[in-house]
Order: structure tokens, then C-alpha cells, then sequence
């Protein structure tokens, strides 16, 4: 409750309702649903279920409230338990991947100020700069970040008639379409390996004052690619499961909620 309770703002509710182990929300979809991934983020061991009421009647809201105990001792199914356990572990890889993301972000700052400063201060350029920028730094930049922003629904996504879907068919279709995806995912992951492996065996380098070696590159984007095949994998059977079980608690969103001012509330 502490944790939660600066979450909600002033025209929200939240209180806990300790008899069947509850807590009780009103607020806009939105934030109920950015509420809900904390909770489950948070009570990784625990089966925490979420109903969404709108315009419900207190005496149903009740009866749901009585009944929610028998809920609250379901043990977690072994592919649920896998799932999490998946979870977790591709988290730690895609933050480590993003600070390496953020590492180089800097250094590309870095670098580019000084040379400029070096340049047109000094007139001595740092002539390598660049070609580390290209071949190394953007592409980390670039692509190490694809897995935590798919995990995190962090990317650009048009959810027009995602709204307007029924929930279980739209967790369907985005864990069928992923999991296509994740075959073209799988191949451009390969070629890649393949190319900078190639690279490796031939010495392959760079045409210019310095030969810096080209395999590096490639290695960087194949490595992001492998861990957004992975995660993408992941986000696929979450979403299938969702649907075909009808648990939404197992989907993982991969579009943002909704944050007009004119949303409905829960």
C-alpha cells in the first residue's frame, strides 16, 4: 500500500481489503493498468488476479469481494513458473544490454565533443572518431536496446482497432503474429552470426587510416537480434497462453495504455 499509494492521484481511490487479500481501484484505465504491472512485477510468487469493473454494482462488486479468497490459493501452473523464472532472467540481460546502450550513447557525446574541441580549438582532430562511431557505437545505440523496449511496450504502435478488439482475440493475434515474427527474427539472427563470423575468420578490417576490425559490428547487432528473439519468443506464449487460457493476468501488453484525459474510468 505505501508503494502504491503515491501512484494515484487525488480524484483515485486505492484501499485493501484484507479478508480476501485485495486490493480495490478507481482510477483511469491507464494508470489501473500500469498499477497492475507493478503488482505483478512486484509479487512475482503469488498468483495475483485483476478484475476490471466498470459501472458494476456494489452488490456484484460484494459478492465479488467474498469470493475473491478462493482465488488467492491457487498454485502456480509449472508453465507459468517457467515463464517468470524466463522472465526474470531476460530482464537482467536486456538492462545489461541497455546499459551498454547508454555506455556508448555517452561515449558517442564524449568523443564528438572533443573532437570538435580538438578541431577547431587546436586544429587536431581526433580522425578515429568517426569511424568507431559508425562501426561500433551506433550500432550498440541502435539495437541493444530492442528487447527491453518490446518487454517494456516502449515502441512506436498504432492501437487503433487493438482497442476495439476483444481482449482474448487481440492477445491471439499478438501472440500468433510474434511468434511469426520470431521466425524472421531467427533468420536475420543467423545470417548475421554467419557474416561476423566470416569477418572473424577472414580478418576482415576497415578501409582507412586505421583497420579497425569489422566482425565486432555485426557481433553487435547479431547479439541484440538473439535477445529480442528470445524475448520475443517469450512475449508471444505469454500472449497465446492469455488467450487460450482467458488468465490476461499471464499477457504481457506490448502497446502502451491509453492516456487521454477522456478515457473511461475502472
Amino acid at each position: 500500500m505505501p508503494v502504491l499509494r503515491p501512484l494515484i492521484p487525488q480524484y483515485g481511490h486505492l484501499v485493501a481489503y484484507p479478508p480476501s487479500n485485495m486490493l480495490i481501484i478507481s482510477d483511469r484505465a491507464s494508470n489501473v493498468s500500469r498499477i497492475e504491472r507493478i503488482v505483478q512485477r512486484i509479487d512475482r510468487q503469488s498468483d495475483a488476479d485483476f478484475e476490471e469493473s466498470e459501472y458494476r454494482s456494489c452488490g456484484n462488486l460484494g459478492r465479488m469481494m467474498v469470493e475473491g479468497h478462493s482465488h488467492d490459493t491457487r498454485r502456480r501452473s509449472p508453465f507459468l513458473r517457467a515463464m517468470d523464472a524466463v522472465d526474470r532472467a531476460l530482464a537482467k540481460l536486456e538492462l545489461a544490454a541497455l546499459a551498454l546502450a547508454c555506455t556508448a550513447l555517452f561515449a558517442v557525446m564524449v568523443l564528438v565533443f572533443l573532437d570538435a574541441v580538438l578541431r577547431y580549438a587546436f586544429t587536431n582532430p581526433l580522425t578515429w572518431v568517426s569511424d568507431i562511431t559508425t562501426l561500433y557505437l551506433l550500432s550498440a545505440i541502435m539495437f541493444l536496446g530492442l528487447g527491453y523496449t518490446l518487454r517494456h511496450a516502449g515502441h512506436i504502435a498504432i492501437d487503433l482497432f487493438a482497442l476495439m478488439m476483444p481482449r482474448r482475440l487481440y492477445q491471439g493475434i499478438i501472440g500468433v503474429g510474434l511468434l511469426c515474427t520470431d521466425f524472421m527474427i531467427g533468420i536475420m539472427t543467423y545470417r548475421i552470426s554467419s557474416l561476423s563470423r566470416m569477418s572473424w575468420i577472414n580478418n576482415e578490417t576497415m578501409i582507412g587510416i586505421y583497420a579497425w576490425p569489422v566482425w565486432l559490428g555485426k557481433a553487435i547487432v547479431a547479439a541484440s537480434l538473439f535477445i529480442l528473439l528470445l524475448r520475443t519468443l517469450h512475449v508471444g506464449l505469454a500472449n497465446l497462453a492469455a488467450s487460450l487460457s482467458g488468465d490476461s493476468t499471464i499477457a504481457i501488453p506490448i502497446t502502451p495504455g491509453p492516456t487521454e484525459p477522456a478515457e473511461d474510468s475502472i
